[in-house]
């Protein structure tokens, strides 16, 4: 009984760890998060990391600048989505590739990985990447 109770408290602090964290090349340190795929795959996920500067005033309607990368002091938390381009909504009958079964399906996984559901947001600052990177163990 000693056994299985260490055993448990072990593999809890195990999968309670944070995933590594990250230092991006002339940009800066970013922290992630783990989310669980299939009930025990799980996949280090960062989340809103900048990957062009922002595409706002003289550089609005211009290629993304990646010459000069975003930067940043210290760890920058890379587990909170950033906000969507902006866009029109299309109706279902608009699509002519709507999205497969696996996406809609792993979209609802991320959802329901967040600890609060999340708000649709919209910014002409939205040149950021979600990266997803299996577990090594």
């Amino acid at each position: 009984m000693l056994n299985i109770i260490v055993l448990l408290l072990q593999t809890t602090f195990i999968l309670a760890r944070e995933p590594k964290q990250v230092t991006l090349v002339n940009q800066g340190t970013i922290s992630g998060m783990y989310i669980t795929r299939f009930r025990t795959k799980r996949v280090a996920a960062y989340v809103g990391v900048p990957y062009a500067q922002p595409p706002v005033e003289f550089r609005r309607f211009a290629a993304p600048e990646i010459a000069n990368l975003p930067q940043w002091e210290g760890v920058r938390n890379a587990t909170i989505f950033a906000p969507d381009c902006m866009q029109r909504v299309l109706k279902k009958e608009d699509l002519q590739n709507p999205l497969k079964k696996h996406d809609e399906l792993f979209m609802k996984l991320l959802e329901s990985q967040m600890e609060e559901p999340r708000e649709k947001e919209y910014s002409e600052d939205c040149l950021y990447l979600n990266v997803y990177v299996p577990d090594g163990e």
